[in-house]
């Protein structure tokens, strides 16, 4: 106990501000992207005429969107009469969870008709309604009914849904999209200026040392190995000045081992499936590994997706982070090979606990 707190304190000088190594730490002035000029058109817009421009926000995870999103709600409440509510559906996966969430109750022993007349009461005036993570709605729930009524509501709320994969749309009913309408916008991955940027205004909040060429190699390598995931660089600067700082390279690889643990254990079965399969394929061959998945399933008394499914999640799983997707040729033709990102431990780990 002495030794761990003789540890601790000689780490404390190094640090001056722990919380801006936490991933919901809000920054004063956010790294502006290019791509949040929509966005804020858009809610000038509403804000001026009430008509929404429903947008769907996609990209990689660490990507800025999430971030983006709550400084710009943040500055709608300071500034603006506007009321802005928000869910992240990985918590509240279906209409009546996301509506019990808003309304602060519970959603048993109501109809789907009577929690939204409540709503509606709640929320009367110009609102702006943010779905985080809106790819992880109940697949069960294929009307997405909630996205139905307040696309076609008179109050003309505005919807604005996250995602890391803008291929959820396809599952929505087309008479939703048809109201819906939404806007389409894409965050690109941070390069290793924007990364070294978002790390050294970190270093100079939390840190009492110079780390400037520490925020140049962790920003390098994450861009490099991590798809520019900006959580994974944070994390690696705040090993680098708890740890003693050591090998920035030993810091970037237990930041990522770190938070790929937390995404690999958050991936839904299917999911879990695939990569334990892409695990088993020694040459990591798209088709060999969909035959793997299927072996896998059934001996799981699961039923395994169909091939385009597959393939979809396939891309999901690349836009994580988890694996890269590779065009190789083989013979005349080319077949999609799969790279593995992630330590394969973590897979094989996930998969015995969940089956």
């Amino acid at each position: 106990m002495a030794s761990q707190r003789e540890s601790f304190h000689e780490q404390s000088k190094r640090v001056s501000n722990y919380s801006v190594f936490d991933f919901n730490y809000m920054p004063q002035a956010p790294l502006f992207r290019a791509e949040a000029k929509k966005i804020i058109q858009s809610l000038i817009r509403y804000e001026k005429t009430g008509i929404p421009s429903n947008q769907v926000i996609f990209g990689s995870r660490g990507c800025g969107k999430t971030l983006t999103i709550k400084y710009l709600t943040k500055i709608l409440e300071e500034d603006t009469s506007l009321r802005v509510i928000y869910a992240n559906v990985r918590y509240y996966s279906t209409s009546f969870k996301i509506l019990a969430h808003f309304l602060k109750s519970s959603s048993r022993g109501n109809s789907m008709s009577e929690l939204y007349e409540r709503f509606k009461a709640a929320y009367p005036s110009k609102t702006i309604i943010i779905l985080d993570e809106v790819h992880l709605w109940a697949p069960k729930e294929k009307q997405r009914e909630l996205l139905y009524l307040l696309s076609r509501d008179a109050a003309n709320y505005l919807i604005i849904m996250l995602s890391n994969d803008p291929r959820f749309l396809s599952d929505i009913d087309q008479s939703v999209k048809s109201t819906l309408q939404p806007e389409l916008v894409h965050f690109q991955n941070y390069d290793a200026i924007e990364m070294t940027t978002i790390l050294s205004e970190r270093a100079k909040l939390g840190l009492t040392a110079n780390a400037s060429l520490v925020c140049s190699q962790i920003s390098a390598i994450t861009v490099r190995e991590a798809n520019a995931d900006v959580r994974v660089g944070i994390k690696a600067l705040y090993y680098w000045a708890t740890h003693g700082m050591r090998d920035t390279s030993k810091c970037f690889e237990n930041a990522r081992k770190d938070i790929y643990a937390d995404l690999v254990s958050d991936l839904s079965d299917t999911n879990v499936l695939i990569m334990r399969a892409a695990c088993l394929v020694k040459d990591k061959f798209a088709k060999k590994i969909f035959r793997t998945y299927s072996e896998i399933s059934s001996r799981v008394d699961l039923n395994p997706c169909s091939y385009v499914h597959f393939y979809n999640q396939l891309s999901y799983l690349q836009s994580l982070g988890l694996i890269l997707m590779l065009s190789t040729k083989v013979n005349r033709t080319y077949a999609n090979r799969i790279s593995l990102l992630c330590n394969p431990e973590i897979i094989v780990q996930v998969y015995r606990q969940r089956f």
